[in-house]
């Protein structure tokens, strides 16, 4: 069985790089748009009404690129743009003597097994979480945070279970009385107007000597919609690295001694920190509580594993000059909000069965049901699978995608379907596309939240294929180019867990009936019968994609064409 390596486990993902679903109606999702500029009428007239909308907004809207600059900029008129954002919706500012309102918010455990016949070879879990219908209102970019969340959590753990299949039949084959485990424990911080904070334990055991410890963090700020980034925690970072390690030994009595044996250890960790802090802390996990900053400690941080994982917290009241004071709030304060009050805890849900290669996208072989395709349902796959092929798209896997691709897909897309989402630079000659507009088109198509630092950084900025800048993709002008090609899903699978295989033929239309009436509107009601009886198309290419159903859409897993 072929099989990819294991992308992360379930729970140490960094997944809110993304959003699911966004807040539009189904009815009128632009998936069912293709190439307005052939001449196809494809869109309804609430979905040019949904786009209109969708174009009118997406200058000065929560996702807006002036929005997501730093939020201490000031304007002309004074007025910090975070100040700004949240007086839009309505929402006070966290002043200085002032508590932020709390959101609350109910979360569930999914634990799974998976089998083979009758015997559990693994066990893991993930968690979701549920904002109430109000809540989302108020707060829609924190709701589409968890909403990806919740969709990559399971995701993942599927696949965790898929592409460790072979080492988990290992497991067991060499007899091993012991589970291949991935477990999750929700660490709950904070949940206010001004922080949305909270960290995965990750306990893991996959063979061996024993298992490992570690853990992924979550820090958002809850308008917005944007990570929280750990500069913007700290007015003085110099003065970390010695107070974090003497409150580790402070508030671990057994480290005093651990060090004391091993007096080069405890100076390892001190060089050390400094690094780990760089780069938006990337090599630590840390979160934001009521009471400071918490900071957590992998397996072999203390220099054996013996010493176990650790955390800290620095509290803000005892290091008063090393925070900034946009999220001290409750330092002092003798009543801090109680996160078992504002996290309600909807248990645990049945265990949920996963059979052994039940879900194996990876794979050429089907191992899914047979899915009868019906006329209306063969229209809405191929036209879902017709964005991607009519732009020569792929390939793509979900866990492994470049920002790149998924940017220029989105570009792409704008260009051959609706020509309002791109603009003409006079400035600079070039098209270009508002990061707003981009997301919008990714989050559709593939469930993701992209990060502006991700399009600014990426190394493919350069004048020839692109650069992102001031907000916009800058692409070159060009003009004259043809998009002959649409997809025919010729049959479909479902593996029971919410996702399907799609097998499709990729098409091209006779020039000349394109350039006379573009690609006809019957053309993505053929199946693969119609298809093959037209005169008018040739076939160029054949394919395979998994797609995720999401209420009457879908979104992208993985394409590749054969």
């Amino acid at each position: 069985m072929k099989k990819r390596t294991m992308i992360r486990t379930i729970a140490c993902m960094i997944c809110l790089s993304l959003l699911a679903g966004c807040g539009n109606s189904k009815n009128n999702d632009p998936q069912t748009a293709i190439s307005d500029n052939s001449g196809k009428d494809t869109q309804s007239a609430d979905a040019e009404a949904d786009d209109a909308a969708l174009n009118g907004s997406e200058k000065t809207g929560s996702l807006g690129t002036e929005e997501n600059n730093d939020s201490e900029t000031e304007n002309n008129d004074g007025q910090t743009k975070e100040v700004k954002r949240r007086r839009a919706k309505g929402l006070k500012e966290a002043s200085e003597g002032e508590t932020p309102d709390p959101i609350p918010f109910s979360f569930m455990n999914h634990p799974c097994e998976f089998w083979d016949g009758d015997t559990v070879l693994a066990i893991g879990n993930y968690y979701t979480f549920e904002l109430k219908p109000e809540i989302k209102e108020s707060y829609p970019e924190l709701d589409m945070i968890l909403d990806q969340y919740n969709h990559f959590a399971n995701e993942d753990l599927m696949i965790f279970f898929d592409s460790n299949e072979d080492d988990i039949l290992g497991l067991r084959n060499d007899g091993w009385n012991m589970y291949y485990e991935n477990d999750t424990f929700l660490r709950l911080l904070r949940s206010d107007e001004t922080v949305f904070s909270f960290v995965e334990e990750c306990y893991g055991f996959y063979g061996g000597a024993h298992g490992t410890t570690s853990y992924t963090g979550h820090n958002y700020d809850p308008v917005s919609g944007d990570e929280i980034k750990f500069d913007s925690v700290l007015a003085d970072k110099s003065k970390l690295p010695d107070i974090v390690v003497d409150e580790l030994i402070a508030q671990n009595e057994d480290l005093e001694e651990y060090f004391a044996n091993d007096p080069g250890g405890k100076r390892d960790l001190l060089l050390g920190l400094p690094e780990r802090f760089n780069d938006n802390a990337s090599g630590i996990t840390w979160g934001l509580s009521y009471e400071g900053l918490e900071l957590y400690f992998e397996d072999y941080a203390m220099g054996s594993y013996a010493a176990g994982s650790r955390t800290v917290t620095i509290r803000f009241e005892d290091y008063p000059d090393v925070f900034t004071n946009k999220y001290t709030q409750y330092a002092g304060a003798k009543d801090k909000p109680d996160m078992d009050e504002i996290a309600g805890d909807l248990g645990a849900e049945d265990k949920k069965k996963i059979m052994v290669s039940s879900y194996s996208p990876d794979e050429h072989s089907d191992n899914g049901t047979p899915v009868t395709i019906t006329r209306d349902m063969q229209k809405k796959l191929n036209l879902f699978i017709s964005n991607f092929a009519e732009q020569g798209f792929g390939p793509y896997d979900y866990g492994h995608y470049d920002v790149e691709d998924v940017a220029n897909f989105a570009y792409m897309w704008a260009k051959i379907n609706t020509q309002d989402y791109i603009e003409i630079d006079q400035k600079y000659e070039k098209y270009k596309i508002s990061f707003a507009n981009i997301q919008k088109i990714v989050d559709r198509y593939f469930g993701l939240k992209l990060r502006e630092e991700e399009l600014i950084s990426h190394s493919w900025n350069d004048d020839y294929r692109g650069y992102y800048k001031d907000g916009y993709l800058f692409m070159p002008l060009a003009d004259g180019e043809t998009y002959t090609g649409f997809a025919v899903v010729d049959s479909a699978s479902d593996f029971g867990n919410g996702t399907m295989r799609l097998e499709f033929t990729v098409y091209e239309v006779d020039l000349d009936l394109y350039f006379d009436q573009g690609i006809p509107n019957r053309f993505y009601t053929f199946n693969t019968d119609d298809a093959k009886r037209s005169l008018d198309i040739t076939e160029e290419r054949k394919g395979y994609a998994i797609v995720r159903q999401n209420g009457d859409s879908y979104k992208l897993q993985f394409y590749e064409i054969y």
